[in-house]
């Protein structure tokens, strides 16, 4: 009876090693053949980075730049051209899932065309145009929710002021809402010629910063429209004002306090 079971778990052990063999080889196939042309290898990577499949994303791309490491030789940070904070190995803490959600709604409505393709050798360059919602004000209406509530929180003190300091290092929700707020006729296109090269038999593409600010939507603009820039501006203005008279009453305050020592 136990012979039998040896037997029968032997049996099935092997059974799950050959299907895990099978499945590795047909997945290295597949990998294989989604990188045999540059347009196959655009797709495919385009395709892993909507669905934010770093791993394979970066297997078809030079997303990774580099390890930082400390005197000691180990290794402290990874760099990558995009979505950094994303990538295997992160700790995934309530952060992580609140970038996350953040990078599900950029690539959301992303989709692209693939367009001429000039290859040459092992080297090619295709002209990819990539559509997404317009997300250039996107940190614009950043700046003014946050000038805002810095404003607002100027009447509270120090304490108003560092409550405020810890929201502005978590704006992944006051992104995620302006970005829902965005009109559905928002759009921008961005043309990119996008360099690939082969590397040990298999086409990679280079992530270039045109590149990442289309997949993001131009949200890496340096210029915001004329009407966020006036806006920002008007709240930068209140907010300078609240801080002169915040100060002046702390300057009066430390005079109160000064006369009562010396009384």
């Amino acid at each position: 009876m136990i012979e039998n079971r040896k037997r029968t778990k032997g049996k099935l052990l092997l059974l799950c090693m050959a299907g895990m063999l099978f499945l590795g080889a047909c997945r290295s196939k597949n990998q294989a053949e989604e990188a045999r042309t540059p347009k196959a290898c655009v797709e495919y990577a385009m395709e892993r980075l909507k669905e934010l499949d770093l791993e394979a994303f970066n297997q078809y791309s030079d997303n990774y730049i580099g390890t930082y490491r400390n005197w000691l030789g180990i290794p402290r940070e990874r760099e990558y051209r995009i979505f950094g904070e994303l990538q295997p190995g992160v700790k995934k803490g309530k952060r992580y899932r609140a970038k996350y959600e953040l990078a599900q709604k950029i690539v959301e409505q992303m989709s692209w065309e693939i367009g001429e393709i000039r290859e040459d050798g092992t080297y090619a360059q295709i002209e990819l145009t990539i559509t997404n919602k317009d997300m250039k004000n996107v940190g614009g209406e950043l700046e003014i929710r946050m000038l805002k509530n810095m404003t607002e929180s100027v009447e509270g003190g120090i304490g108003g002021m560092f409550r405020e300091a810890v929201n502005m290092a978590n704006a992944e929700e006051e992104l995620l809402s302006i970005i829902d707020n965005l009109k559905e006729d928002e759009i921008c296109t961005t043309e990119v010629t996008l360099l690939a090269y082969q590397e040990k038999g298999r086409w990679k593409i280079h992530v270039s910063e045109e590149m990442v600010n289309g997949v993001m939507g131009n949200m890496m603009s340096e210029t915001y429209s004329e009407d966020v820039e006036n806006r920002i501006k008007e709240q930068m203005e209140q907010y300078e004002e609240k801080m002169e008279q915040y100060m002046e009453r702390m300057e009066e305050w430390g005079d109160r306090v000064g006369e009562r020592w010396l009384d």
